[in-house]
């Protein structure tokens, strides 16, 4: 089976996690500067076998 990639992009950061092979759990993986994020997602497509990209939406800007 394949897994699935998330990536919640922010401003400076992009935080990047994956599920496991099964696609029931996700596992955080590493949070990448916006300018290394296409460098580091080409490397991540060579290493594993990703059906599914999800991006997350954020509802709000505001800082709780």
């Amino acid at each position: 089976m394949s897994k699935v990639l998330a990536i919640d992009y922010g401003s400076k950061k992009v935080g990047i996690a994956i599920s496991d092979i099964s696609q029931k759990i996700a596992f955080s993986l590493e949070t990448v500067s916006n300018k290394n994020l296409f460098s580091f997602l080409e490397q991540l497509f060579k290493d594993e076998k990703i059906s599914l990209i999800v991006v997350g939406n954020p509802l709000s800007l505001k800082k709780h």
